[in-house]
């Protein structure tokens, strides 16, 4: 079993942006969106900006690891 850890986003930045999420999910732009929007991803908004904390990034992967463990291996 993959233990999804912060350590696996190591050289990330510590807020990641919509695009950073975009290469570490392999998901298109449209679907980070609507996990921000139905709040399944929690992120800090600044403006229209999102800014994604690597810890909830980290929250979301644990609660969803049948969907995207495998993208971090």
């Amino acid at each position: 079993e993959t233990r999804i850890t912060a350590a696996m986003l190591r050289g990330w930045p510590d807020l990641l942006t919509v695009k950073d999420v975009q290469g570490i999910l392999h998901i298109v732009r449209s679907k980070v969106y609507n996990l921000l929007k139905n709040g399944e991803l929690r992120a800090l908004r600044i403006g229209t900006k999102y800014l994604i904390p690597k810890a909830y990034l980290v929250e979301f992967m644990r609660n969803n690891t049948c969907v995207f463990a495998m993208n971090m291996v």
